[in-house]
């Protein structure tokens, strides 16, 4: 997923939710990623709805997350 203003990709590995700087990608140049890094660690369910959504600044995210068999919606900041 993009943040809002395409500086930034977030994506999840295995239990783990990364983000990787992005630079580039304007009228033809070339778009590099930086080092990715986690964020946070989260055990998400994937829902018809999506699995998770950023905030447009990129410090709060939604999750579904499996707690004991059952699924729940939280909220987490990166700040």
């Amino acid at each position: 997923m993009w943040r809002r203003d395409g500086r930034a990709l977030y994506y999840w590995k295995v239990d783990q939710l990364m983000v990787a700087p992005v630079q580039g990608g304007r009228a033809g140049a070339r778009l590099v990623a930086g080092k990715p890094t986690m964020l946070f660690r989260a055990q998400y369910v994937e829902t018809d709805i999506g699995m998770y959504d950023v905030s447009p600044d990129g410090s709060r995210f939604i999750v579904v997350i499996s707690d004991a068999g059952r699924s729940r919606l939280v909220v987490t900041s990166t700040r």
